[in-house]
This record gives structure tokens, C-alpha cells and sequence, in this order.
């Protein structure tokens, strides 16, 4: 005894035998509506992004102070060894790209939320 073939799917259809959309329709409700609320979202937007990468920054530089003792080495200064250079690079890296995932994940970024 074997197993029916299986059977391919077809989209739902509508009592006159027309198939449906299966995928979520857009709403108007959440797209803005006028030009000063797209121009407030975008204004939103980058004062977001100003301010995380600020205190991401600041962060970042305070916990270099804590863990090394010495301030964070300048970008332009060839006396830093290469490994400080490339810890540096590597901290700030990572402190931004968690703050962007932070902001990402609460919703912070997006206005209206």
C-alpha cells in the first residue's frame, strides 16, 4: 500500500472561484500622510542616530579609561602602537554596532513609535 501523492497548494478562493491575496495587505493607517510628518520622521530619525552614537561613543571611551587607565588614543597620532590602534578600532566598533542593534530592537529609530 502506498502513500496519495501529495496534493500542490493553491491559494484561497473567493465564492466565484477567484483566488485570494494570501500576504498581508498595507495599511494607510501607518504611512504618514502629509509632508511634515514625513519631514518630522526623518528629523526624528537622525536625531536618534545623532544622540545613540554620541552615547555610544562617550560610553565606549569611558570603559577604554576604566579598563586601560589612559585616555583613548587619537586617531591622527603615530606614536600609538598598532595593537592599542587596533583595540580602539575594535571597542568602538563593537559599542556602536550594539547600539545600533539596540536602537534596531526597541523601535527607537522608527518614528511614531
Amino acid at each position: 500500500m502506498s502513500a496519495p501523492a501529495p496534493q500542490p497548494r493553491t491559494a484561497p478562493q473567493t465564492s466565484t472561484g477567484q483566488q485570494t491575496s494570501t500576504g498581508p495587505q498595507p495599511t494607510t493607517a501607518q504611512l504618514p500622510t502629509t509632508v511634515s510628518e514625513k519631514v518630522l520622521g526623518k528629523a526624528w530619525v537622525l536625531a536618534t542616530a545623532l544622540v545613540t552614537t554620541l552615547a555610544a561613543r562617550t560610553l565606549v571611551s569611558v570603559g577604554w579609561r576604566v579598563v586601560t587607565g589612559a585616555r583613548p588614543p587619537k586617531k591622527d597620532d603615530p606614536e600609538v602602537p598598532k595593537a592599542q590602534a587596533r583595540a580602539w578600532g575594535l571597542a568602538t566598533a563593537v559599542g556602536l554596532a550594539a547600539t545600533r542593534l539596540l536602537v534596531r530592537r526597541t523601535g527607537l529609530g522608527t518614528p511614531g513609535r
